[in-house]
């Protein structure tokens, strides 16, 4: 591959995108593009063909020794990679830095402290939440900060649900330890009245989870330490009656989710979780029509797709580009 692509806005990654927060990014540069913004990716690591194809059809370029960046480039980076931020502070002429802080509680692997933060050039930071610029700024950061909710794509609907044998969705990918704890409560408590399976996500293709999703009456979370929770509005969007952690450190002062849209339980409470979902079960079982589901789908359609997050990306990246996007 040859490194002749200018782009003016760089999205960094060091592999492959696998997390939630990487496929968001994605979806930043797809929307940029076609907005008219020469946007892509830069790859800092692991550079090999094999990472560089699982972009697809998005433009590379490859961080190396002899590229040349210009003031006016803007860096997109992850609040978690240190690297690029320490670079900045070295170089006499950098590119514009903007951190896109997906979860205010990795922060520290990008800095030590939010001093560090205040002090440094990045122009400004980019969030997925109102909770999680409260928590940058309870925490004193004073940059600017800016919100832009992802969205979750058509796919992610509901469908007919297994009913022979009630499907539960789950991914081990946080709090692996703690799903076997809440087996053991579930498999006490429940009454074995209704055949059920436990399918993992974990590791599926997006496709792959929508389609798990839309199977499954019931979405099991182990939400840990998030600054929106992705996956559970997946579930809503997919007509899951979605049981467990928010993963929310202080669930007050969230914007997002609430005891209509879903059943949320405190930490350690593998009992009342293990009840919830036995209820769940025998809810659906019965029939029962349940306002949580369908708070839920309202939920995504009025705030989670694709027309709101592109407002929110012409708003914001209008103001940071100093000309107006989309038009």
């Amino acid at each position: 591959m040859e490194n002749n692509i200018y782009l003016n806005v760089y999205f960094c990654f060091v592999n492959r995108p696998c997390t939630g927060g990487d496929l968001v990014n994605l979806d930043h540069i797809r929307a940029l593009r076609k907005f008219g913004v020469n946007a892509g990716i830069l790859l800092i690591r692991n550079q090999s063909d094999e990472i560089i194809e699982s972009f697809g059809s998005l433009p590379v370029v490859l961080l190396n020794e002899n590229i040349e960046f210009y003031p006016q480039d803007i860096f997109i980076v992850p609040e978690v990679m240190q690297a690029i931020y320490d670079l900045a502070n070295k170089m006499a002429v950098f590119p514009r830095m903007i951190m896109h802080n997906q979860n205010p509680f990795y922060t520290g692997y990008g800095f030590l402290s939010a001093s560090h933060i205040n002090e440094h050039r990045l122009e400004r930071i980019i969030v997925p939440s109102i909770y999680t610029k409260y928590k940058l700024r309870d925490i004193g950061v004073t940059k600017p900060i800016d919100v832009i909710h992802p969205y979750i794509p058509d796919y992610f609907k509901p469908a007919e649900k297994q009913r022979e044998v009630i499907q539960i969705a789950f991914s081990r990918r946080k709090r692996a330890d703690e799903f076997d704890i809440f087996r053991f409560y579930f498999l006490s408590l429940y009454s074995h009245r209704y055949s059920v399976n436990f399918v993992n996500i974990q590791g599926l293709t997006r496709e792959e989870v929508a389609k798990v999703m839309s199977e499954s009456a019931i979405f099991i979370s182990f939400a840990e330490r998030e600054s929106l929770g992705l996956m559970a509005l997946e579930a809503m969007a997919s007509g899951c009656h979605v049981v467990g952690f928010s993963g929310y450190t202080d669930m007050y002062n969230n914007e997002i989710i609430d005891d209509t849209v879903g059943d949320w339980i405190g930490e350690g409470e593998y009992k009342l979780f293990a009840q919830k979902v036995c209820q769940a079960i025998e809810d659906f079982a019965n029939g029962k029509v349940n306002p949580k589901i369908e708070n839920g789908l309202r939920l995504i359609d009025e705030r989670f797709r694709a027309d709101h997050f592109e407002q929110d990306i012409k708003r914001v990246y209008s103001n940071i580009l100093g000309y107006e996007i989309g038009q």
